[in-house]
């Protein structure tokens, strides 16, 4: 790209996103909402903080769960400790 296509492109982006459908001025402008930057994978660190969390939320309503249900059994808990111990075998 020639450095007047470049510049021509910096303006015209730069016009694009002060506008605003309102007539009010932009909230980035001010300084009021943050910067939008571009995410070249499609992603953001915050978007994989929230899906790593999301991740460990999930993985412990299952410990929960199954906290629950050897609560609620504990013939169930037996039978697995007496197949470990060989005394049971399948």
């Amino acid at each position: 790209m020639f450095p007047d296509e470049s510049a021509a492109k910096d303006q015209a982006e730069q016009a694009y996103h002060n506008q605003s459908p309102t007539g009010a001025t932009d909230q980035r402008v001010m300084g009021t909402a943050p910067p939008k930057v571009p995410s070249r994978l499609g992603y953001s660190l915050r978007d994989e903080a929230q899906k790593r969390a999301m991740h460990h939320h999930d993985q412990a309503d299952k410990a929960q769960a199954a906290a629950n249900f050897l609560a609620m059994h504990p013939e169930f808990e037996e039978f697995i400790r007496l197949i470990r111990s060989g005394s049971i075998s399948i």
